[in-house]
């Protein structure tokens, strides 16, 4: 089987060695406003966005015709609210977890942070972060590791 990073995950391991480095030297690349990092990240992240946006576009638009946006649309939803809420009431009844770890769990699982900030937020603790690397982690693999194999079964 060949293997080859790509050009994403080099990229992610340039910033994982970079960072690496900076946090043994911290002389290297100096002192950074916060101001200026956030500005820097936001424009990047952006930037991004609008170029797949610009390449990706036209090219939705046109295989989005008839009634496959309604099906797209059904299905995004569906898998983007029943897994969640079957990982938490598993948690609860097979489990027993509380429901703040519980939901915890399920944030991670699906990579959400706004959805842990939101948990701990409502419930007024922190608890809800202790099962959220985990389960964040877990899934980030397990979902690599699904990728590759349909993309050598395809």
């Amino acid at each position: 089987m060949p293997f080859a990073l790509g050009t994403s995950a080099g990229v992610i391991m340039a910033g994982v060695g970079v960072s690496y480095f900076r946090s043994r030297n911290p002389e290297f690349g100096g002192p950074v406003h916060e101001g200026a990092r956030s500005f820097l990240q936001d424009f990047g992240l952006n930037a991004f966005v609008a170029v797949l946006s610009a390449n990706v576009g036209p090219k939705v638009i046109t295989a989005l015709g008839g009634d496959t946006i309604l099906w797209l649309a059904l299905i995004g939803t569906a898998g983007a609210l029943i897994p969640p809420f079957i990982a938490f009431w598993i948690g609860i009844k097979f489990f027993g977890l509380n429901s703040i770890i519980a939901a915890g769990a399920s944030t991670g699982a699906r990579n959400s942070t706004p959805g842990l900030n939101a948990i701990m937020e409502e419930s007024g603790s922190s608890v809800a972060a202790v099962p959220y690397p985990v389960s964040y982690a877990l899934t980030t693999v397990l979902a690599l590791i699904g990728g590759y194999v349909s993309m050598i079964l395809s």
